[in-house]
């Protein structure tokens, strides 16, 4: 009678062995899984984001050139000189305003 008993005892603990070392492995593959797709996630809402930012500044940038761009075209000089097509003049006027203009605006502090 005793050794059946133990016989029923040793698959019984083979067999809860065996499940704690399924489990375990179910664990980690599943954690590995959850990291890889966290990974992913973090990545593409990184990407959005980036987008996001970027298409913002390149909207507010194209703003700011247009309203650069009315500015210097209603100065007499800037006339004159792109008129006459003197492009050291033409350079020299877009550089001071386009500073001028950052520094004015506050976006330069």
């Amino acid at each position: 009678m005793r050794f059946f008993s133990y016989s029923i005892r040793s698959h019984v603990l083979t067999f809860l062995i065996m499940m704690g070392l399924a489990a375990l492995l179910l664990v980690t593959i599943t954690a590995t899984a959850f990291r890889h797709f966290s990974w992913e996630s973090h990545r593409f809402a990184f990407e959005n984001l980036a987008d996001s930012v970027v298409a913002d500044l390149l909207t507010e940038l194209g703003n700011n050139s247009a309203d650069l761009a009315i500015r210097v075209q209603h100065e007499d000089s800037f006339r004159q000189a792109f008129l006459k097509k003197n492009k050291q003049v033409l350079v020299k006027q877009l550089n001071d305003q386009f500073h001028q203009y950052y520094h004015t605006a506050g976006v330069i502090k």
